[in-house]
């Protein structure tokens, strides 16, 4: 099962509109270079073909595995598993946990979407591993219906599975839901209606990260068998200046991966990361 510290706090949920553009690819892409391991990228496919959403993922998971970020398939399995996804999002009408625990690799996550304090609590019982709880507020995506609030975030507290709230949520509500309880949060419209989308995602992981520190949440890691805490997350090599190393006389092994050096400003520090690194000492 996938550790808590490892969901990002930012789920950026790809509808038809934008799975269907000429330059998605190109779109997403810079949403993931500026959240990082921050991100989450949902491709949510109700009119798309399995075919065109499958294409997408892969072209997509070369960044995703150069960030840190999360590459997400929302109702499809057989694509997840065609991809190697890094996790599900489960719906209404879909598989239960456990059938599609049984099919998927391991080091898939599986998110559900629920809509009550009774759903959510259900789907942390069987194993989920991250919940879209939603609609917080109301939203153009779902007309007619009214926001639940943050009431229901609170009332799910103590749940071992992180909620992400979804619905009507911009930066001036990230703060609201953050201290309701929320572990992150799930936009559409904040990320793809602006007129930069990776710059408004850079801007909510900014916020996100911000209202986590205020809430005593800063950044876990482990360098060399010791915890560090972190006040917010930066690339590695920000990491190794923080430690006073010099890049170019080190090798870095982030989660038993070796970071080519010339990757360093591109691979961000993430929540629960460890490190093994090897400093050369010159001498005569």
């Amino acid at each position: 099962m996938t550790r808590r510290s490892e969901i990002p706090v930012l789920h950026v949920i790809c509808t038809d509109d934008e799975i269907e553009r000429e330059d998605a690819v190109a779109r997403m892409t810079a949403v993931l270079r500026a959240g990082g391991p921050s991100i989450a990228l949902h491709l949510r496919p109700r009119r798309a073909s399995a075919r065109r959403c499958r294409d997408l993922a892969r072209a997509l998971s070369t960044s995703g595995d150069r960030t840190g970020g999360w590459i997400v398939i929302n109702g499809r399995i057989d694509v997840a598993m065609l991809v190697d996804a890094d996790a599900v999002q489960l719906g209404r009408g879909a598989l239960p946990i456990e059938a599609a625990r049984a099919l998927l690799d391991a080091r898939c996550a599986i998110g559900v979407s629920v809509h009550s304090e009774a759903e959510a609590r259900r789907a942390d019982a069987v194993g989920a591993d991250f919940l879209l709880m939603g609609t917080i507020f109301s939203t153009p995506s779902h007309p007619g219906t009214a926001g639940s609030g943050v009431s229901e975030i609170r009332a799910c507290a103590g749940m071992n599975a992180p909620l992400i709230a979804i619905g009507g949520i911009d930066e001036t509500r990230i703060a609201a839901v953050m201290e309701a309880g929320a572990a992150g949060v799930a936009v559409i419209r904040a990320v793809w209606e602006e007129d930069d989308p990776a710059a408004a995602a850079s801007r909510l992981v900014a916020v996100l990260n911000a209202t986590g520190e205020r809430n005593g949440t800063g950044m876990h890691i482990e360098v060399n068998g010791r915890e560090f805490e972190l006040e917010s997350g930066g690339t590695v090599r920000g990491l190794l200046e923080e430690l006073g190393l010099d890049p170019r006389m080190v090798v870095v092994e982030r989660n038993r991966e070796i970071i080519r050096r010339d990757d360093l400003d591109d691979v961000h520090v993430a929540e629960g990361d460890s490190y093994e690194i090897v400093q050369f000492v010159g001498g005569g």
